[in-house]
């Protein structure tokens, strides 16, 4: 089993195009599908969909805080915006629960790794 790093969970989250040429409809309509993905991998109960729900989790928040109040429409859409803010503590609660459960499986996984086997050390002789 392979846990991935918080740190490329994170780059992972933060690995999408935005363009704000696209309509700020369709970006709400985007981060409202990352919520219900999140939710449906959040039933499951494995390390690679508790991984997802953290990287959809983590998009959300950043389209919500670094992406959309960019955006050009952003002023005549802050009633959807509102709506989507409102739904960002707990989507970086969960984000947050998850990263403790992760970190921990990492933990895990590196401590019941065998360990290689090594050559014995050969004695050098002095003269």
């Amino acid at each position: 089993m392979s846990v991935k790093s918080i740190a490329d969970l994170n780059r992972e989250a933060n690995a999408y195009p935005f363009n704000p040429v696209i309509s700020f409809s369709k970006w709400v309509y985007a981060c409202q599908t990352l919520l219900r993905e999140s939710r449906v991998y959040e039933a499951e109960d494995s390390i690679d969909s508790q991984e997802r729900v953290y990287v959809l989790n983590m998009r959300f928040a950043d389209l919500v805080v670094n992406k959309l109040r960019d955006h050009p429409e952003f002023s005549k859409h802050k009633l959807q915006y509102d709506k989507l803010f409102a739904q960002l503590p707990g989507a970086i609660n969960k984000s947050e629960q998850i990263k403790k459960k992760l970190e921990q499986a990492s933990k895990d996984a590196i401590e019941s790794e065998p360990l290689e086997p090594r050559e014995p050390r050969r004695a050098l002789k002095l003269i």
